[in-house]
């Protein structure tokens, strides 16, 4: 049991680590196709490069450990700063990609749908939902989870939790990044994060969709704080090298 338990989480890991890496390169060409309808968003918050690698990467019986990626592909992303770590469970089991990216540009951000990105790639849509979670804190998370399968002599599947933090508001999809590019002012804090939780394969232990949902409930509220503190503290930073 444990030596197959092994053999799953390596594959997961290779598996995991492809699927980003060819999700943020068709990102970036995404981007290039989109530039010219999505605005830099006005009184944008750049936080300091590496503000997302502060994150705790062990809470709640997670344990993460970043996945580095090739610097062409960072930049592929055209984010302002990103995180990309791969956490396991106390069994060692379960394993779920925590991709997170940060951006003040909207027309950056709105090409990276895991449903526009993987079929470009050659997944095939299996199925999407659109669910809430229940956080910690007592909020509610809407997102939308993905399976996406492939074919051929090795079939995959992989399963995407996805979701915004826009402004400090949730959204399961693209559409506040659509309206808040339209309703921003000059002077607003602007921010948009993107969230994505990954589980690769068809682990029968425990099912990719409840474990991206678990994780999930667990990194949410933890993460919305981490986020919001660290623009809190950009902007006070921000108005204090302002002021006369």
């Amino acid at each position: 049991m444990r030596k197959h338990s092994k053999k799953n989480m390596s594959k997961t890991s290779v598996v995991s680590v492809i699927v980003v890496v060819v999700l943020l390169l068709l990102s970036g060409w995404g981007y290039r196709a989109t530039a010219e309808r999505f605005g830099r968003a006005a009184g944008g918050v750049v936080l300091p490069k590496g503000t997302l690698g502060k994150f705790p990467d062990e809470f709640a019986g997670w344990r993460g450990k970043e996945v580095p990626l090739d610097v062409r592909i960072v930049e592929a992303t055209d984010s302002d700063d990103l995180i990309h770590r791969e956490y396991r469970d106390q069994s060692g089991v379960r394993r779920a990609v925590f991709y997170v990216a940060y951006g003040i540009q909207l027309r950056d951000l709105a090409p990276h749908r895991p449903e526009v990105c993987y079929p470009s790639a050659g997944w095939t849509v299996d199925k999407t939902d659109r669910l809430e979670i229940s956080l910690e804190d007592g909020s509610v998370l809407p997102c939308q989870i993905h399976v996406f399968k492939r074919g051929g002599l090795q079939s995959d599947t992989t399963t995407v939790l996805h979701y915004y933090i826009v402004d400090g508001q949730y959204c399961a999809d693209v559409s506040l990044l659509r309206s808040a590019q339209r309703e921003r002012r000059e002077g607003d804090h602007a921010y948009a994060v993107q969230v994505q939780i990954i589980a690769p394969g068809t682990l029968k232990v425990v099912p990719p969709e409840q474990t991206v949902k678990d994780f999930a409930a667990a990194v949410g509220a933890r993460f919305y704080n981490f986020i919001t503190s660290e623009v809190a503290k950009t902007v006070a930073a921000q108005t204090q090298l302002a002021a006369p």
